[in-house]
This record gives structure tokens, C-alpha cells and sequence, in this order.
């Protein structure tokens, strides 16, 4: 572990306070020891209402030292290792923590030797990577006072901080601030702009950004189309054109993101035929690749067919859309690619309507084999699947699954296993998952009495009819139809 020679950090709320020797405050007369205060929101609101929070760093922090410092603060004293151990931090991500913060107090402890922009730049790339844009522009604001210069390195790790946490406007000021100071902007400052155009969708201004590029005679690469096309999500006839701008591009980022873009705009053709230029290209698609295109056949077969807004290229396919996701899902598997859950889920989604029902079983226990864990709906689709399949215990044990995985189930798990009950003939077994089921709905009610109809029990049938009324749920004309059946069979 990392030891600060009696170094303290005092971390508060965003009271603005100049930094102060430790013997001005607590009368400790070692001229090493300081005590510095550190901005921080997250520490305002983790401090369950107190405004002041304090981390020792060091071991030569005596008893007298410590009085004082609760006194102060209100708050008592606790080393930086029980803290992160109270985290069940690993053993890395400790090294990494306490070098960023031992990199900030040296930044901070006011002493002329530790100032270096290149410090100054790690520490506020550090501060991005941790989500904490203002503290890494407070670092950028800082450094002209005590005579540094940010250059290039330090305003595009800045503006990467601000682009994390999709702060667009901060980054265009920093860009302004860039060129007021004739800071040269490269490649890398534009594509952090761009990603934080993108993580707002603000395409229009992505798309500007692109061209200034161009104009300032830089080449935009692989990052700067990928983050471009990602800005144009919704935009999938704008994607397009971008990413043939970036037909020079090495990377299958740009593919990948127009892939998603089709994926949103339910063009299934167009998103098959970007996967077909990624081998073209001799570009080797990834998870990602596989996981949009498949999502793209889900979501085309959701959209209704007459939906006139989808409509024109990549609205039909020569196949069914669940075919394509089973194809693309086995040359995801040829490539030793892993599914993830969501692939596998968007398999499944695109199986739901029209896929055979023994397929979508089979991608279940696929999640299962690759120990992945299965959630509500991907539970309900192996339950409706069931029900198609007249595969009533398969549908219980789904049931007893979910209780077992402490997934909770809703009425529609049950509705669909009591149905799959009714298709195989299981009256019984219909008539308890309905007396088990967390309110039951008229769905419910109408599966469980069509069941008993199907198997001539009329007197279930009307003993289900006033379980209705008492529960008072008005019957639908089904419920008639099917108890009126019931009796007339029986």
C-alpha cells in the first residue's frame, strides 16, 4: 500500500474553501503535514447528511492529531484500506485508486516541485475514466495559476472527461477555450466531441463537427465515423451515408454502429447487407456486430408489415425474420464468439411470433449451458412456447425455476402456463396454478374454465364462474361461451 508521509485528504461539499496548512487549523506544527480540501458532491450526498467527510492516508498519524481532527470535523477518522477492504475492492482496482489520489494530493499540496502538465493530464484523464468531470476541469482551471500551461494532451483529456458523462456543451466550451488560446485540436479532441454528441443523439451537430475536421485539414479515422454514426442512432438513412465516407476505415467500429442504426429503423435487409460488406472488407465482425443484426430481426418483425413510416427498402426479407436471427446467432457461434444475453434474448424476442416453438427451447437451454441467467421474459417466451408445444410439465418447471432463481412471476407466466395446461388436456393441474396465482386476471379465469370445458368438467366450470364474481372480475362473452359449452357437454 501506497503511504503518504502524513498526508490527509478532507473531502466536503462544494463550499469553496482555500487550501490550508494543517498547524493553521488543528495546531500541528510539522511543516509536512497539510490538509486538503477536495471538492466533491459524491462525498456530500455518501455522508448521510454530514457535510464533512475525512480519509487518512498514512500511518503516523497520532492519537492527538486524530482528536483534533474529529473535533473539527464531527466525523470519525478511518484508514483508506478499511474503507476500499468495506468495498470488497480487488486488489487492482485498490493500486489504481490510491495512485490517482496520491497524484491529486501532490497536484494539490501546494508545493512548486509536483507541478508537471504531463501530471496534470494523467490525473484529469484519471478523473474522467471515474465519471468526475468537475473535479478533472477544476484540475485544467487550476493549472494557469500556478503557472502551467495546458496544452493539447490536457484539454482533450478533459474534454474526454466532460464526454463520459455526456456533457456536450462543456466540451465545445473547452474547444473554444482551445482555440482562443491557439491550442491546436487534434483528431482525438474531435472524437471526444463527437462521443458526446452521440451519447445525446445530437446527430446534426455530430455530422457539423465531422466536417470542420475535414476542413482543418485532419482526417477523420475509424473513432471519429464510429462515434459520428453512433450520433445518428435514429437516423439510419444518415448512417448510411456516413459510413461511406469511412470505406477506407480498418475498424468495424463504423459497421457496427450503422448495423445498430438500421437495427432502430427496423431495416432488416439493409443491416444484413452491412454484415455482408464487413466480410467484403476482410473486417472480422464482433459480439457487437452479431448482437445488431440480430436485434435488427427482432425488431423488423415486430413492426407491423402495413406500417407505412418502415416501409421501402429492408421492409421484406426473403426469409423469416426469426431465421436470420438463428443464422446470424450460429455464425456468431462458428466465429467462437460468445453470445451474450442480450443476443440470446433477441433471438428469442425474434422467435416469439413465428419461430417454431422447439427453437426457442433449444435458446434457452443454449443461456443455460453458457450460464447465463435467464430474466421474466425470457422466461415467458419458454412458458408461451410450451403452450404451442403442449408441453404442460415443461411449462411448470419453468414456474418452479423462476421461484427457485427468485424471478418473480406475474400473471402472464401463469395465464400462459394454464393455457398450456387447457392445450394438453390437464384441467387439474390448470385449476391449481389458478388457485396459486397472485391475483388472477379474466385471461386466467377463461383459460382455467376453458380447460375444464375442453375435458367436459361443467360443474369446475361453474364453480370457476363464482370464484369470478367473488372476486369481483366481470366475465367476458368468452367465459360464457366456454361454461355454457362446459354444461352442454356435460
Amino acid at each position: 500500500m501506497v503511504v503518504l508521509d502524513d498526508a490527509f485528504v478532507l473531502v466536503k461539499d462544494r463550499t469553496n474553501r482555500d487550501l490550508v496548512y494543517a498547524d493553521r487549523i488543528f495546531g500541528v506544527q510539522d511543516p509536512g503535514f497539510r490538509v486538503l480540501e477536495i471538492i466533491s458532491t459524491q462525498a456530500a450526498l455518501n455522508d448521510r447528511g454530514c457535510c464533512w467527510q475525512l480519509v487518512a492516508i498514512g500511518t503516523k498519524m497520532n492519537t492527538r492529531t486524530r482528536k483534533k481532527l474529529r473535533e473539527f470535523s464531527g466525523v470519525d477518522l478511518v484508514r483508506i484500506d478499511e474503507v476500499v477492504d468495506s468495498r470488497n475492492a480487488r486488489q487492482s482496482q485498490l493500486a489504481v485508486w490510491e495512485r490517482d489520489l496520491f497524484a491529486l494530493v501532490r497536484l494539490l499540496s501546494n508545493d512548486p516541485r509536483w507541478y508537471h502538465e504531463q501530471e496534470c493530464s494523467e490525473m484529469i484523464d484519471a478523473l474522467g475514466k471515474q465519471a468526475q468531470w468537475q473535479q478533472a476541469l477544476s484540475i485544467l482551471n487550476m493549472m494557469p495559476s500556478v503557472r502551467l500551461v495546458p496544452n493539447s494532451y490536457t484539454y482533450t483529456a478533459a474534454i474526454s472527461a466532460c464526454a463520459e458523462c455526456a456533457r456536450w456543451r462543456e466540451s465545445l466550451g473547452l474547444l473554444v477555450a482551445m482555440r482562443e488560446r491557439n491550442v491546436a485540436a487534434t483528431v482525438p479532441t474531435y472524437n471526444a466531441i463527437v462521443n458526446s454528441f452521440a451519447k445525446v443523439k445530437e446527430w446534426q451537430a455530430a455530422l457539423c463537427l465531422v466536417a470542420e475536421v475535414q476542413n482543418v485539414n485532419l482526417k477523420p479515422n475509424a473513432i471519429t465515423y464510429t462515434a459520428a454514426i453512433s450520433a445518428c442512432e435514429l437516423q439510419w438513412q444518415m448512417a448510411l451515408c456516413l459510413l461511406e465516407c469511412a470505406w477506407e476505415s480498418d475498424s468495424v467500429g463504423p459497421y457496427n454502429a450503422a448495423i445498430n442504426s438500421c437495427a432502430n429503423g427496423a431495416q432488416l435487409q439493409q443491416a444484413l447487407d452491412i454484415l455482408a460488406r464487413i466480410h467484403q472488407a476482410d473486417l472480422v465482425p464482433n459480439q457487437i456486430t452479431f448482437s445488431s443484426a440480430i436485434n435488427a430481426c427482432y425488431v423488423h418483425q415486430a413492426v407491423p408489415k402495413h406500417n407505412t413510416q418502415y416501409s421501402g427498402i429492408g421492409a421484406s426479407s426473403t426469409a423469416d425474420e426469426w431465421e436470420h436471427a438463428i443464422d446470424l446467432l450460429s455464425m456468431m457461434q462458428s466465429a467462437n464468439l460468445v453470445p451474450s444475453f442480450i443476443t440470446c434474448s433477441a433471438t428469442i424476442a425474434a422467435c416469439d411470433n413465428s419461430g417454431p416453438w422447439e427453437v426457442i427451447l433449444d435458446l434457452l437451454a443454449l443461456m443455460k449451458n453458457i450460464n447465463l441467467v435467464l430474466d421474466a421474459e425470457n422466461y415467458l417466451s419458454g412458458i408461451n412456447a410450451c403452450d404451442i408445444g403442449g408441453q404442460w410439465e415443461d411449462a411448470l418447471n419453468f414456474l418452479v425455476e423462476m421461484q427457485r432463481a427468485q424471478v418473480q412471476a406475474t400473471v402472464y407466466h401463469y395465464t400462459a402456463a394454464i393455457s398450456s395446461c387447457r392445450t394438453a388436456g390437464e384441467w387439474q393441474h390448470a385449476l391449481w396454478l389458478l388457485a396459486v396465482m397472485p391475483s388472477p386476471n379474466v385471461v386466467a379465469y377463461n383459460a382455467t374454465i376453458s380447460a375444464c370445458e375442453k375435458n367436459e368438467r361443467w360443474q369446475e366450470a361453474l364453480s370457476i364462474l363464482a370464484w369470478m364474481e367473488k372476486a369481483e372480475l366481470t366475465p367476458s362473452l368468452f367465459t360464457f361461451n366456454s361454461a355454457i359449452s362446459a354444461c352442454d357437454k356435460g
